[in-house]
């Protein structure tokens, strides 16, 4: 904020005109005084002797319960998350709904909209949620290919509206399909690639959801449809009769610059705080604020194992100059800090302890934290836990180590530069 105030102070005018574009960073939509789901969940004793304090939080400002015998399949590749994706898709029976950032007309889009408009033509209901600056990452208009297809879709916060413009940085980065209001697919994957197992542009994980939790998931989806398009989606056919799938425990985590603002970092905060041996962070983007940083620090000089995985080279450099400050303080009080090698990884994951999990669509930063409308799965489970761990090992095994007081060698402009960046990073 004193930032903002600097820059309308010394440019009135156009730095009010700035701020009126960029400066917004929240919007209001109906109050939910509750989720109004239909899971009422008993706490697993387990977890509650464990992690009491956590799960209190987590139910408190999520207002979401824990729930259990859940389903979740790992999918450790992009082309086989997009090839198990399609593949339900072609034998959805009754409704469809997809939510994703970036839908590009490539391959994989291809084969996604055959699949979709073939699903439609069965009597499937279909409905497509885009965010609005993620759909101008197709070459060509996806937009327009939704209505030569006719396919049901809505537009999140449209930029191209003048009165829309205070909310051009607020932006659904959210991942989900929701398959008969029964089965799900959530992560960090846009709609974009190739289903080629040898096209290896970038690497990413994705996950196949079954129980309970798919309700949070479906909410998360028919919020932002009802915001965006009016429609209300309810009964059995979008919000399926859950029945037990697996052993996992979790819950839905909604967050964005609305009534869930801060959720996610509130969360995170406390799961660092109750780390007892372990935490582990794999992101493409690594720019938090100070009290996220604060509890990393803390955390390590505790005695606990703190781990952060970050690309070598990052597919927007910008991002790579101002993610260097935070990364090496981090690592001259003792974190590790691991730097992957290309492809370029754009897995999500944070792991604490032996069996606590999150996965979605959160980066670590402020956008993510701050302005876009996220949806991750906070989940129990040693079994996956540990099939997690294995793919940030193997991950480890092929990074380079951020070696101490790296930041101190570089050059005066290079350390500049960086830190310029850094004082940017809640734009970027």
């Amino acid at each position: 904020m004193v930032a903002w105030i600097a820059i309308v102070w010394i440019a009135p005018f156009v730095g009010s005109l700035i701020y009126w574009v960029f400066g917004f960073n929240r919007i209001y939509r109906k109050k939910k005084s509750q989720r109004n789901l239909s899971i009422v969940s008993n706490q697993n004793q387990y977890i509650e002797k464990n992690t009491p304090k956590l799960e209190k939080l987590s139910r408190a400002v999520t207002q979401l319960p824990l729930t259990h015998s859940n389903r979740i399949d790992v999918l450790h590749s992009q082309q086989y998350a997009f090839t198990e994706m399609i593949k339900k898709v072609r034998h959805t029976k009754y409704t469809i709904t997809l939510c994703t950032y970036i839908f590009k007309y490539d391959e994989v889009g291809k084969e996604f909209i055959k699949a979709l408009k073939d699903a439609q033509k069965r009597g499937v209901e279909v409905r497509i949620l885009i965010d609005s600056m993620g759909s101008r990452y197709s070459p060509r208009s996806i937009l327009k290919i939704f209505k030569q297809n006719k396919l049901p879709y809505a537009v999140f916060l449209p930029t191209h509206l003048p009165w829309k413009v205070p909310s051009i940085n607020l932006r659904n980065h959210r991942k989900i399909l929701v398959l008969d209001g029964k089965q799900a697919f959530t992560g960090g994957m846009n709609i974009s690639g190739s289903i080629n197992p040898t096209a290896h542009t970038h690497r990413d994980i994705h996950f196949f959801v079954e129980g309970p939790v798919v309700e949070h998931i479906q909410k998360a989806f028919s919020e932002d449809w009802e915001f965006s398009a009016g429609e209300v989606l309810e009964g059995q056919y979008w919000f399926g009769n859950y029945v037990p799938a697996g052993n996992v425990s979790a819950r839905g985590i909604f967050d964005g610059p609305d009534e869930d603002y801060n959720t996610m970092k509130t969360i995170f905060i406390s799961a660092i705080g109750q780390a007892k041996k372990q935490i582990q962070i794999m992101t493409p983007y690594f720019l938090p604020d100070e009290t996220v940083i604060n509890a990393l620090q803390i955390a390590s000089k505790s005695g606990i194992n703190v781990r952060i995985i970050v690309p070598k080279r990052n597919n927007i450099r910008f991002i790579q100059w101002a993610s260097t400050v935070p990364l090496s303080d981090l690592r001259n009080i003792g974190c590790e800090i691991y730097l992957s090698q290309e492809p370029f990884d754009h897995s999500k994951l944070f792991l604490v302890d032996d069996d606590l999990f999150f996965i979605g669509s959160a980066n670590w930063d402020d956008c993510s934290f701050k302005l876009n409308f996220e949806f991750n799965l906070q989940c129990y489970d040693k079994e996956i836990a540990t099939e997690l761990k294995s793919y940030i090992d193997t991950t480890v095994q092929r990074s380079e180590v951020l070696p101490k007081k790296y930041y101190d060698t570089n050059p005066g402009w290079v350390r500049l530069r960086d830190h310029l960046f850094y004082i940017l990073k809640g734009y970027m």
